[in-house]
């Protein structure tokens, strides 16, 4: 699955035959649901109502009504695909990690066209984007529960102030974190030339 999914973003491009092919890579598989497996549903917008579980810290989200998704996913793609033709890192507006924000708030918080596996999708679309612009592909670490609080009260904040502003810093301030932190533990010390 892993070397189908890298052949895939080798000659990346953001479209939608692009993120419906990421999302049957990573979930042709039955144990990759998180919900019931539906196979129909394998590379394709979901078919049915989607609300994220935010409970019990905030409200849960209802995401884009499932009938205007074949419209709704390629206006966005050609906002994204715009925004990530100019990227500009030394302006705050057009910096990479804005235009990441954006993507992330849009696509998964917003749009969420899957059935399942919209999270997973949107870090691999955000991680090509991130290599194709020369960064390594680093994401916050939510490994513990209140690591997935700081990042859903991101979001919400994100949502309710409508600025994503919260978003671009939480992932500076966390990637860095992430970054340091492997940087200063390899699992092996021949991946990673030691501090000085």
């Amino acid at each position: 699955m892993l070397k189908n999914l890298v052949d895939k973003l080798n000659n990346f491009e953001l479209t939608e035959k692009t993120i419906k092919e990421v999302h049957a890579s990573l979930m042709e598989s039955p144990f990759a649901w998180e919900s019931e497996f539906k196979t129909e549903l394998v590379g394709k917008y979901r078919n049915i109502p989607i609300t994220g579980s935010r409970q019990p810290f905030f409200n849960n989200k209802e995401y884009a009504p499932l009938f205007n998704l074949e419209f709704i996913v390629p206006s966005y793609l050609d906002i994204f695909n715009s925004q990530l033709s100019d990227i500009d890192n030394s302006k705050y507006d057009k910096h990479l990690l804005t235009r990441l924000s954006f993507f992330h708030n849009k696509f998964l918080n917003q749009i969420h066209p899957f059935a399942d596996g919209n999270g997973r999708v949107c870090r691999i679309l955000m991680g090509a984007i991130m290599m194709r612009n020369n960064c390594p592909p680093i994401f916050p670490k939510i490994m513990e529960q209140q690591d997935q609080i700081k990042y859903i009260t991101t979001i919400v904040k994100c949502e309710v102030e409508k600025n994503d502003s919260f978003l671009v810093e939480y992932f500076a301030v966390e990637m860095l974190k992430y970054l340091i932190e492997r940087l200063k533990t390899p699992k092996d010390p021949d991946t990673v030339a030691p501090l000085k």
